[in-house]
């Protein structure tokens, strides 16, 4: 009996111990996934009571209630969410709040706007971003234009090429990364428009009257009609005009194309040519003597950007002035062929290049041994009208064929130069021509001393120009 009670109070005591220890643990606790983001946000909950809850009872902040165990839930409005959970096993209960727990942000309103939405291409269209980044900034912006292009700027432009409607796109992206987007269908409708276009000749001559001619590069669809200004206050409709400008200056050009529809476009060409003034011109001797240098001046307004000469001899020269050396008498032409850059122009003049004459001469004597010793000098020259001497010693002569005293030991240069009628030179020297030198006699082996009868040998050395 005894043993019977006191199995029962023991077992009395484990029950009631277990169940204080089993109120004891029961626990209330969650976490959620994600507990910020942009709305709509939606969250998954997750117990993590311990206790071993049977019950479960959330307050998820929004008006939802739930008694799942791992609830999910959206919230649609920006805003801080307060969470409470309330556990439950069949011994006891327990709760959490999470104040602020839940917080969402409220996503971007995307919007924007066009200058314009139809008309002629190329259209360029300026884009007007009017988004509100909810109570965040917008930071980021991604535009898709519908024709392979796209822009990051906040206001583009953009210019539409090609004819076609078009969808335009927006996203926008605040400081939290929430964003929303916005398209709008076949927003940007282009008609098919016109493009202008030419070419134009260069002028081949400097100087009016100049004939250009233009070619017409424009495109588009249907008839096209043209304007052309051609910068001197005239123009034409013709599609592929010729122009003949009769005043010197530097010419823009104009052409305005147009299709049935009402599309134009323009295009200038700003400084397109230069029809003169533009002179090219040289100058030089009109006469010279062959193998003298003949010095040309180009005197071209302005300088050419480059220059060929023919001087009419067979032979040529690149520079812009340049030195030429005749060697046969004769007429010639010099011809300058100028470039300006946008044309070609040229000069020619004659020169007239002169026989030189030949200078030579001969003298009766060279060489002596004593001064005064007197020269006499024939010139062998030939076409010379006039002589100029010199014999070394500082003294010349014009005579054609003068004596000469020299009055000094020496070797002596002699020069003449000849010029003839037409003032052409010719120069000739002899180098130590003349030689006027003392000559030194020496007794070699005299006797120093001696007794009668004495003998002895002895030999004479002489230094003179020519041999003893």
């Amino acid at each position: 009996m005894i043993t019977s009670f006191a199995t029962r109070a023991y077992c009395l005591l484990l029950f009631t111990l277990l169940s204080f220890a089993g109120k004891s643990q029961l626990t209330a606790n969650f976490s959620a996934n994600p507990a910020t983001g942009c709305a709509p946000l939606l969250v998954n909950f997750t117990d993590q009571s311990t206790g071993n809850p049977t019950q479960w009872k959330w307050d998820l902040g929004n008006g939802t209630i739930s008694f799942l165990q791992n609830p999910s839930v959206s919230y649609f409005n920006p805003g801080f969410y307060s969470i409470k959970l309330v556990v439950k096993n069949a011994a006891n209960a327990d709760s959490v709040v999470k104040t602020q727990f839940i917080s969402v942000s409220a996503k971007p309103t995307a919007q924007f706007t066009a200058a314009t939405t139809t008309g002629c291409f190329p259209l360029p269209v300026q884009f007007t971003d009017q988004s509100t980044g909810g109570n965040d900034s917008i930071t980021t912006w991604q535009w898709d234009f519908g024709d392979g292009y796209s822009s990051g700027l906040e206001n583009p432009l953009h210019v539409y090429n090609s004819s076609g409607n078009y969808n335009v796109t927006l996203r926008v992206i605040n400081s939290k990364g929430c964003l929303n987007t916005i398209s709008k269908t076949q927003y940007i409708q282009i008609n098919a428009g016109v493009k202008a276009g030419f070419s134009n000749s260069v002028p081949t001559v400097c100087n009016p009257p100049v004939s250009i001619n233009f070619q017409n590069l424009s495109t588009g669809t249907g008839v096209l009609t043209y304007k052309w200004s051609f910068g001197d206050s005239t123009g034409s409709a013709l599609a592929n005009p010729a122009h003949i400008y009769n005043t010197p200056g530097t010419y823009s050009i104009q052409l305005i194309v147009t299709n049935a529809t009402g599309c134009t476009d323009t295009i200038t060409k700003a400084n397109a040519f230069t029809v003169g003034n533009v002179f090219p011109a040289f100058t030089s001797n009109d006469t010279v003597c062959i193998q003298t240098p003949l010095v040309i001046t180009n005197s071209s307004n302005p300088l050419p950007s480059s220059a060929t000469w023919d001087f009419g001899d067979g032979t040529s020269s690149t520079q812009i002035s340049p030195v030429k050396l005749y060697t046969v008498p004769g007429t010639y032409q010099i011809k300058l062929l100028a470039n300006f850059g946008s044309c070609l122009d040229s000069a020619s003049k004659t020169v007239k290049v002169l026989a030189a004459p030949t200078a030579a001469f001969i003298a009766d004597d060279s060489a002596n041994c004593s001064y005064p010793f007197t020269v006499n000098f024939t010139s062998k020259s030939l076409n010379a009208s006039s002589y100029l001497w010199d014999f070394g010693d500082n003294t010349t002569s014009t005579s054609p064929n003068p004596a000469h005293t020299y009055n000094s030991y020496g070797n002596f240069d002699v020069q003449l130069t000849v010029t003839s009628a037409n003032g052409c030179t010719d120069i000739i020297k002899k180098t130590n021509h003349i030689k006027i030198i003392k000559p030194v006699v020496a007794f070699n082996n005299l006797p120093d001393s001696g007794c009668v009868p004495f003998t002895k040998y002895f030999t004479a050395s002489t230094t003179s120009i020519d041999p003893v």
